[in-house]
């Protein structure tokens, strides 16, 4: 038998073996809540409650680094009419920094995919961006700075009430100082985020400052910014799936080549 065929056999009976396993754990922790259910009977609406939430988000899919993408998580990718969720691209932040990007730029400049969370804490809000950048930017902290080419900046713009959510990505290019925008949908972004962006510059300003005290604050502001010459989505939807497959094309290529379709794979 080949080594190959012998890897995947073994791998598919791991998989075969762990899901085995959480299945039986799975029914025996059910069959605990029921007994005890029993006995408080006032709080089985509670627990019901409970286990169709689990339910409805579905068994864990993938986990890097203590952060995991459900069944209902992976739907936002795999659905023609679903919006790509936060939690997916948080946990992709994680595999594509520790594993795709390690692996495609060995010996070569970094590139960088920063947890989305730090922009949304932004958004609400946070003005302590030092804190912000010793939470989340810690792929970006413990790299030396001329080992760095780029760094994406995943947003989630708009809000899940008004139904308006969309994904756009700003990224910094640390050879040549300036920004790139990667959006799907606005012919002029940065007009259109202007608000968003003027915040995030800041916020990135100091990022740097936090990496390393040399840097000068402000040294940004005025600095080229680009827009991303990319598909453009036809529907409300896929701006998700549209920005992480340019994000890879970005890194992988460059900003100054268009991005099609084809390349989402």
């Amino acid at each position: 038998m080949k080594i190959g065929s012998l890897m995947k056999s073994l791998a598919i009976c791991r998989f075969l073996t762990l899901h085995m396993a959480r299945t039986i754990l799975w029914c025996l922790v059910m069959m605990g809540i029921w007994s005890w259910c029993e006995q408080k009977p006032l709080i089985t609406p509670l627990i019901i409650l409970l286990v169709l939430w689990l339910i409805r988000e579905g068994p864990s899919i993938i986990q890097c680094d203590r952060m995991n993408a459900t069944q209902r998580d992976y739907y936002g990718v795999i659905d023609p009419q679903a919006r790509l969720g936060h939690q997916y691209v948080r946990t992709t932040s994680k595999l594509y920094t520790k594993y795709w990007a390690a692996a495609e730029f060995l010996n070569r400049r970094k590139r960088i995919l920063i947890d989305s969370s730090y922009v949304m804490m932004i958004k609400a809000k946070e003005k302590d961006y030092a804190l912000l950048a010793r939470k989340y930017g810690k792929p970006l902290l413990n790299i030396p700075t001329d080992e760095i080419r780029l760094f994406f900046f995943p947003v989630l713009d708009g809000s899940a009430e008004k139904a308006d959510e969309h994904w756009w990505c700003l990224c910094m290019d640390m050879v040549k100082k300036q920004f790139w925008m990667i959006d799907s949908l606005y012919s002029d972004p940065y007009e259109h985020h202007s608000e968003l962006v003027t915040k995030l510059v800041k916020a990135v300003d100091v990022l740097l400052q936090v990496k390393d005290p040399r840097w000068e604050l402000g040294s940004l502001e005025k600095g080229p910014r680009n827009r991303m010459d990319m598909v453009k989505q036809t529907n409300t939807f896929s701006c998700g799936v549209l920005m992480l497959g340019c994000i890879k094309h970005c890194a992988r290529i460059s900003f100054d080549t268009s991005y099609p379709m084809v390349c989402l794979l």
